[in-house]
């Protein structure tokens, strides 16, 4: 009877030996991970690595300033867009002082252009987009 339960015993320890044995890293690293988790639903495990979702699900998206746009204008004074006219970068030889003055002269954006740009470059009212 001894001797049986003594094979029975050995038994039982090789078949709960693959689930103890763990490497102490990721035992570390699954109980750290189950510690920021708020709600059970937030853990998942796939292929024995342990998942927690995303802290910045409710937050919204970074939004990215349109580079094409603080290329073309500039902001100034109280959020106003200014541009500068078109045909000044070469061929300017034949045209006449009078009309090269015109184009040196940069233009404030309209109140649609403004809306527009609002849009294009969220972040506006910040120091560093400014030039």
């Amino acid at each position: 009877m001894n001797a049986l339960r003594l094979s029975f015993s050995r038994m039982a320890l090789t078949l709960n030996k693959p689930k103890i044995i763990l490497p102490t890293n990721t035992l570390h690293c699954q109980l750290s991970l189950r510690s920021f988790a708020t709600k059970k639903k937030d853990i998942r495990t796939t292929w024995g690595k342990t998942k927690v979702a995303s802290k910045r699900k409710n937050k919204n998206y970074k939004l990215k300033n349109h580079k094409g746009a603080l290329a073309r204008w500039l902001i100034v004074g109280n959020n106003h867009f200014k541009r500068s006219k078109c045909g000044r970068s070469h061929l300017n030889r034949k045209n006449t002082t009078e009309k090269k003055k015109r184009r040196r002269v940069r233009l404030l954006a309209t109140t649609v252009e403004s809306r527009l740009l609002r849009h294009l470059i969220p972040y506006y009212k910040r120091k560093s987009v400014r030039r």
